[in-house]
């Protein structure tokens, strides 16, 4: 969470962290797979307090990005991203069933437009054009 801030504002500046975070978590799959692991067996995270204090920070800059959204849905938005980005990696069957052979650079794109589409909701823009 520390190495990519949020850069900017609007949906733009969600939609760009997203794309980031994915490619993070391309780049680093063990993040993603352990991520995924630690909520399948053991239940609660290792270093929840720290984690927590990162993610509350994380969630401050979407708020900076999205100063019209609540925390909740800024919350809800970091939530998203997290877990889009994690299943791409640490759940490769479940793309191949769907799309066949996976495709990276769809994938992200898809994240970006996911991601802006819910910033705008959370901004309370939705009905705005991009």
């Amino acid at each position: 969470m520390d190495d990519l801030p949020v850069v900017g504002a609007g949906a733009e500046a969600i939609a760009d962290f997203a794309g980031r975070y994915f490619d993070l978590s391309r780049s680093r799959p063990s993040l993603a797979r352990l991520t995924f692991w630690e909520g399948l067996e053991r239940g609660h995270p290792v270093g929840a307090e720290a984690r927590a204090l990162r993610s509350a920070n994380k969630v401050t800059e979407i708020l900076g990005a999205l100063p019209t959204a609540t925390e909740t849905a800024a919350e809800d938005r970091l939530l998203t991203i997290v877990t889009l980005c994690h299943a791409w990696v640490s759940s490769p069957n479940v793309h191949l069933v769907i799309t066949g052979t996976p495709d990276g650079n769809r994938r992200r794109e898809s994240i970006m437009r996911t991601s802006a589409l819910l910033a705008r909701d959370a901004a309370g823009t939705a009905g705005m054009p991009a």
